[in-house]
């Protein structure tokens, strides 16, 4: 077995980063898609009306029908979450654990999170200038195997984060 060290890590990571942020874009305007579009109206209050309205990966699974273990097993285990929620007295009213915790917003798989207010290509931008300061060897290793077009795409975003 092929032991892991963090030079061969940093070789890969610069290449790695560059597909993130070469797909990043796509990804945002696809999930503000999907919030635009999500209807609440479809969602029966728990997960498996959500996958059947085909709002998270509803058709994602279609082909895998042949798997009939991991359906049954799915099945059983989303018997077992609403048995466990259903259980009123042990709780309180609500009938889980952490109702009084409760937001509105859990229900939507869509909704913002306070991830959302991160801004990756900050972020990033200040880890990378920082690693570039502060320890030029692992930088090295990590811009040194980038094709032309990889530095670009980095440059970029690092452009893009200044501005």
């Amino acid at each position: 077995m092929k032991e892991l060290n963090l030079a061969d890590l940093l070789r890969h990571i610069g290449s790695k980063l560059t597909v993130l942020f070469s797909e990043l874009p796509a990804a945002i305007k696809s999930l503000e898609r999907q919030r635009e579009d999500f209807d609440f109206s479809k969602f029966d209050g728990d997960a498996a009306g959500l996958m059947s309205a085909g709002n998270v990966g509803g058709d994602a699974f279609a082909d895998d029908d042949e798997d009939e273990e991991h359906n049954l097993a799915t099945k059983d285990y989303l018997q077992f979450v609403n048995q466990e929620t259903s259980v009123g007295d042990e709780f309180g009213d609500e009938g889980y654990m952490f109702s009084e915790f409760e937001d509105d917003d859990d229900d939507n798989a869509f909704a913002n999170t306070t991830l959302d207010n991160i801004n990756v290509f900050k972020s990033f931008k200040d880890t990378f200038e920082g690693l570039q300061s502060h320890d030029a060897e692992k930088y090295a290793l990590v811009v040194g195997g980038l094709t032309q077009e990889e530095q670009e795409i980095l440059n970029n975003v690092i452009t893009a984060a200044s501005a």
